[in-house]
């Protein structure tokens, strides 16, 4: 006996649609037998509707080729005496309830012996021996028809060809769903309603055919109709739904692991019909932490492990017809009505609700329960854009796949009238300078807060910038440009936290204008080879890695460094003195009043912080000094720097140092810690 498996899933395999190789079916089929489609996931309709809507048995075409057609539904219940029931039934046999199936296969076997059979297996979920069944092994007049989701049952039930069935084609659809409603459809008003039905129906004929029974009784009320479409859409008070919701919802329960029925959820995130590259879709899977990890795999296997993991899940979500894959199987996508069973087992699970309206034309965000009940959200392609007021841009690990699109996407985003708070990261000074002279918002002063980044692809000072007790500072970050432009100017007059990293063509920070930073609580400087001269810090002053800055406080300029309060110096090599005696002759004693944290490292060249002990340091609570040899006082005696609690330093270096009295020894003395 040759075998035939109708199934949902994969790419079509073997000969084409319509042709077995033992002409079990024509390549057209005559009519008024139709030919049918049938759906990736459903009670399989195809072969159901072929059957209940034409006797195939008394088609002449049929009738030549076989002498009966055996329709033999498989339930998810289903047990070998209960599909012999059904064969019997067709046969008119008695079904005796002491017979065992031995003898009901032999009772089959004779009375089907010399016949041509045709036995369309339907809703096939598992392996079925025939010859146990029928009692029928090697009987080449006959064929069976497997209609499953399953595809490895076709293989292990050794089946000759392989058809990939899908759904029907809009008109498809809609030409059964006009035959099932009648002429109401052509009633004015009511087709247009009509096209939408169909649409939510996904192309699967038994969905159709219900919900068909439905409307037809709406007869030729557009009114009706239209409540009927939102009740449709809402999967409420339509006939057939319910039957085909419990259906799916085995489907999706009979999945055998919480990490297959959260990847199938995390389809519908997508829009219906959607091709997800698999590639994506994966990754999204792993970041999600959908992916079961094994902890004793090495960090440069893990990777490779959570890929295979999962290949695997989304393999058999194909098998199990819950995703169908592209052509050449680098996408998948989600069936419209298995979306929507997916979006509503979502809304009863409490940790995978998801927020999903891609293509809604939606103006204005969803409102406040909805968010809040949300544990994923996706609102692609609406027209929210226009209403953001909060933006940041996470930019991705690839320089060269930021800067094809970040132009496009500063314009959108300057367009922007609502905009209260923006992160982004430019790729160039004249990118930053189109926003700032486009940007509305940008043109209504201190209504926006932002975290500006140029030429920065690193993070490396956002991760500095982190660390900071004020994340809601505007924040300038300029990493591998030349010289001071206007645009750079500007914005500095509203920031309060400059971070300047590998900057050329400037020796002093005052080269920005001091004018321009009055605002700036916040400096951190790194790596730039030209800077020689500091001034005007804000609150924070970070220095690290400048090997020509020689020079922090001029000309009398720390009298001005009213609101300092951290300062820190990292492996800046020419640095001799913290503030240097020759430029700073008349130093009051009240200077830096605010200081409370100074960390020195890393300053080879350094031999003091100041040249006595004349500052009264009154708001000095910690300081940190590693790698300073050449450091050998420190600016203090037993009355200065009243709250200073914490010295941290290397033991030789302590030890090392040189007091004036040894009772500020013994003062500071409790508070060292090596």
């Amino acid at each position: 006996m040759s075998g035939t498996l109708l199934s949902g899933v994969g790419p079509r395999e073997g000969v084409p649609h319509g042709k077995l190789k033992r002409g079990v079916l024509v390549a057209e089929l005559p009519e008024p037998v139709r030919k049918i489609h049938a759906p990736k996931i459903e009670d399989n309709p195809s072969l159901h509707k072929v059957v209940e809507d034409v006797n195939l048995n008394n088609h002449k075409d049929i009738a030549k080729m076989f002498d009966i057609v055996i329709w033999a539904p498989v339930s998810k219940e289903w047990s070998l005496k209960k599909l012999q029931g059904a064969i019997m039934q067709r046969l008119k046999l008695n079904l005796e309830s002491t017979a065992g199936i031995e003898e009901n296969a032999w009772r089959i076997f004779e009375e089907l012996k010399g016949k041509k059979c045709l036995i369309l297996v339907d809703e096939n979920f598992d392996l079925i021996d025939l010859h146990e069944v029928m009692g029928i092994h090697d009987n080449l007049e006959s064929e069976v028809v497997l209609a499953s989701r399953l595809r490895d049952i076709y293989k292990d039930m050794e089946a000759d060809e392989l058809i990939n069935v899908k759904p029907f084609s809009h008109h498809e659809a809609f030409n059964m769903f006009k035959e099932k409603v009648g002429w109401s459809i052509y009633f004015p008003g009511i087709k247009p309603v009509a096209e939408l039905v169909v649409r939510e129906c996904g192309g699967l004929p038994l969905l159709i055919d219900r919900v068909a029974r439905t409307f037809r009784k709406k007869e030729r009320n557009v009114s009706l109709w239209r409540d009927a479409l939102n009740n449709l859409r809402r999967w409420e008070n339509t006939q057939g739904m319910n039957e085909v919701l419990e259906f799916l919802r085995f489907c999706y329960d009979n999945l055998d692991s919480d990490a297959k029925k959260v990847c199938f959820l995390y389809g519908a995130l997508y829009l219906e019909e959607y091709y997800i590259y698999i590639d994506y879709l994966l990754e999204c899977w792993r970041a999600e932490g959908f992916i079961p990890t094994d902890e004793s795999i090495h960090d440069k296997n893990a990777f490779r492990d959570a890929r295979d993991k999962g290949h695997a899940i989304l393999d058999y979500l194909i098998n199990v017809s819950l995703l169908e894959s592209s052509e050449k199987r680098k996408c998948v996508k989600m069936n419209k009505v298995l979306r929507d069973m997916a979006l509503k087992i979502s809304s009863i699970i409490g940790d995978s609700k998801f927020l999903a309206k891609p293509c809604e034309g939606l103006e204005e965000p969803p409102n406040h329960e909805e968010w809040k009940q949300a544990t994923r959200i996706y609102l692609m392609d609406n027209e929210l854009f226009v209403s953001l007021e909060e933006f940041s841009a996470v930019i991705d690990s690839s320089k060269q796949s930021w800067d094809k699109i970040v132009e496009t996407i500063a314009t959108e985003v300057a367009s922007l009238e609502k905009l209260t708070s923006l992160q982004f990261c430019f790729p160039k000074v004249d990118c930053l300078e189109i926003f700032v002279t486009t940007s509305p918002a940008w043109k209504k002063g201190s209504c926006l807060t932002f975290q500006f980044a140029v030429d920065d692809h690193d993070s490396t000072c956002f991760q500095i910038l982190k660390s900071f007790d004020y994340p809601s500072y505007n924040r300038l970050t300029l990493v591998n440009n030349e010289g001071v432009n206007p645009v750079i100017s500007k914005v500095l007059m509203e920031t309060h936290a400059f971070v300047l990293i590998n900057h050329k063509g400037a020796s002093r920070l005052s080269d920005f204008g001091t004018e321009n930073m009055e605002n700036m609580l916040v400096c951190l400087i790194e790596r730039c080879d030209e800077i020689e001269t500091i001034i005007n810090a804000g609150k924070h002053l970070t220095l690290t890695k400048c090997p020509e800055l020689k020079k922090i406080f001029y000309n009398g300029v720390i009298q001005q460094l009213l609101e300092l309060q951290h300062l820190r110096i990292e492996e800046c090599h020419q640095i001799e003195e913290i503030i240097m005696q020759s430029e700073n002759i008349e130093l009051e004693s009240s200077s830096l009043p605010r200081l409370k944290t100074l960390v020195l490292l890393d300053l080879p060249k350094l031999r003091s912080i100041w040249v006595n002990d004349s500052l009264k340091w009154p708001s000095l609570q910690s300081i940190q000094i590693s790698m300073c040899d050449r450091l050998k006082r420190l600016p203090f005696n037993i009355v200065n720097a009243t709250k200073l609690r914490f010295i941290e330093g290397q033991q030789t270096w302590w030890e090392e140092l040189v007091w004036e009295d040894d009772a500020v020894k013994q003062r500071l003395q409790p508070i060292f810690h090596p």
